[in-house]
């Protein structure tokens, strides 16, 4: 039984739809429960419902914005109901209660994965409660070794306890550039940069904003067009930036889309500036690029050189730096022979070490572990 707090389509929800259906295939018996929290807004995606439709038995558990003793006592009797032989957390919410509510309702092997190191994590009663969570957990598991290191620094999880399983991405062939382009009226010339994400705070759109307006200042303004992909609370803002920086000709805000593979294919270099302050666990933007054979330019945080080999499959710069960040588009932009040799490198790297084959084979092995076997074999 996996267990998440679920508002939107992000990162961790598009992960366990291209994982769990997969682990199905592979024999598991997979379900999902799904918190959703009360009076929340409304997703442009009905995420319960991509479920069902993989073939994911699915259920919904209402909560208040915090939990609280009903939503636990709600997670008891639905566990000591089904009785799963294990219990498989994501995000803080479901660490908490899902690991509580495991333990009394008898269920014997219990593993939680880290998704985001986000700075409430070092801060009282989150990690007391935290931590509590963590004791009772048999195995851990973080997207990226630096989640790991930051869990293990924070005293959450003892070395031994938790280990590193990557998000992981499906080869895909190759997109036609013209419906996107075509769209947007950008032609063959033009160079488009695109951020792929939603835009809230640290998500760096408006030091990406500000490097563009670099980039105006020394003469580039016609040959680059800037694509903003993603929507949330920021956009407004972001949309008012825009305009004061004298952009808004060449920005274009697609607002939410799903059709990640053909925007990339339209795309010349993804951009993911995110700053420190997000702490992000990983980024699957960096590996959907990857895969699709663009070079990225993105922040020297966090994981992010996990993924991204510097001068080899991308570009890294310092993170919250406008003119470092345009010095790094320039440098593709004027440099096509350089934007083919790091894509075709990010395409022969990714699939390598960050495919959803190695994510199901890791999650495959530590559920036998775990004395678990496949219902079929």
């Amino acid at each position: 039984m996996h267990l998440s707090k679920m508002k939107g389509l992000s990162g961790c929800e598009k992960q366990l739809l291209a994982l769990l259906p997969a682990l199905r295939a592979e024999g598991w018996d997979i379900r999902l429960i799904i918190l959703e929290q009360r009076g929340g807004p409304v997703p442009a995606v009905n995420v319960p419902q991509r479920f069902a439709d993989s073939g994911v038995p699915v259920e919904r558990l209402e909560m208040g914005r915090h939990g609280g003793p009903v939503v636990l006592a709600r997670l008891v009797q639905r566990l000591r109901v089904l009785e799963p032989g294990l219990v498989h957390t994501h995000l803080i919410h479901a660490d908490v209660f899902g690991a509580l509510a495991a333990r009394l309702a008898g269920v014997r092997r219990l593993v939680s994965t880290r998704h985001g190191t986000h700075p409430f994590y070092t801060r009282a009663p989150i990690r007391q409660a935290d931590m509590f969570a963590a004791r009772l957990c048999d195995q851990g598991v973080a997207i990226s070794d630096f989640a790991r290191e930051f869990f293990i620094a924070n005293g959450t999880f003892r070395r031994e306890r938790l280990r590193t399983i990557y998000y992981g991405v499906n080869r895909t062939g190759g997109g036609d550039r013209r419906p996107w382009r075509e769209r947007s009226r950008c032609n063959d010339e033009e160079v488009v940069i695109g951020v792929i994400g939603r835009l809230i705070p640290g998500k760096g759109q408006d030091v990406f904003l500000e490097a563009a307006a670099v980039l105006g200042r020394q003469g580039e303004e016609k040959k680059l067009r800037y694509w903003i992909v993603g929507d949330g609370p920021e956009r407004e803002r972001l949309c008012q930036k825009a305009a004061a920086l004298g952009l808004s000709d060449r920005v274009t805000f697609w607002g939410f889309q799903e059709d990640i593979p053909g925007l990339l294919a339209a795309t010349d270099i993804v951009c993911v500036p995110t700053s420190p302050r997000l702490r992000e666990g990983l980024n699957l933007v960096l590996l959907e690029a990857g895969v699709a054979g663009k070079p990225v330019v993105a922040s020297r945080m966090g994981p992010f050189p996990e993924v991204v080999v510097d001068d080899q499959t991308g570009v890294l710069f310092e993170p919250d730096s406008p003119a470092q960040l345009a010095g790094a588009v320039r440098r593709l932009a004027l440099d096509e022979p350089l934007r083919a040799r790091l894509g075709a490198a990010a395409a022969r790297r990714v699939p390598e070490c960050f495919s959803i084959s190695r994510a199901i084979a890791a999650y495959d092995r530590l559920y036998r572990e775990l004395g678990l076997s496949p219902s079929k074999t």
